[in-house]
């Protein structure tokens, strides 16, 4: 064996039997390699830098995220203890639908006979809010309101707020397409 094989085969067994051993003489040789070739440690900085700029990005986007799920949940906490609006029932649902689709019908009806269409569905709410949940006509208080016309659609009515009441199922279905005059004596009034 030459002095180079003994030399290795020495540090073999002394590596096995030490792991610091190992560890310097690995450490020893990089430094010999880095020595002779001054690239790889250029290239081995430029590597080391931008890892730790992606572990510097990467840390300010997990707090990022952590400040959005924060803001998240502070938001979710704050629309349980106050909520923005009133949570509906099946059945209030249901009514809201049809009565939107009732005042677009409306609207539409009165757009194309060309008669005022002002009325929206919110302000359509807004105005069922302050009838109380009184019938216009017999001052009933049923379950729901419905829209009705004063001077009605078919006659050549608008669909504004000064046209506008509401009233109990019943009377709205009796009085139909008749006027305020015609319906009255109607219902005993």
């Amino acid at each position: 064996m030459t002095r180079k094989q003994l030399q290795a085969k020495e540090w073999y067994e002394r590596a096995r039997r030490d792991p610091s051993f190992a560890a310097k003489r690995r450490r020893v040789a990089a430094e010999h390699y880095e020595s002779r070739n001054p690239g790889v440690v250029k290239r081995r900085e430029q590597r080391d830098a931008k890892r730790e700029f992606v572990g510097v990005i990467k840390a300010l986007n997990s707090r990022l995220v952590e400040q959005r799920v924060q803001r998240g949940l502070l938001a979710a906490a704050a629309k349980r203890v106050m909520p923005l609006r009133k949570v509906l029932t099946e059945d209030e649902r249901r009514e809201r639908v049809r009565q939107d689709k009732r005042a677009y019908r409306q609207r539409r009806r009165a757009r194309l006979r060309s008669v005022g269409a002002a009325l929206t569905a919110r302000r359509i709410s807004e105005l069922e809010a302050r009838a109380g949940g009184i019938c216009h006509y017999c001052g009933c208080e049923p379950d729901y309101l419905t829209l009705d016309h004063v001077v009605p659609l078919a006659a050549g009515g608008a669909h504004t707020e000064d046209n506008v009441v509401f009233a109990c199922h019943p009377c709205n279905s009796l009085k139909r397409d008749l006027s305020v005059e015609e319906f009255l004596p109607l219902i005993g009034k």
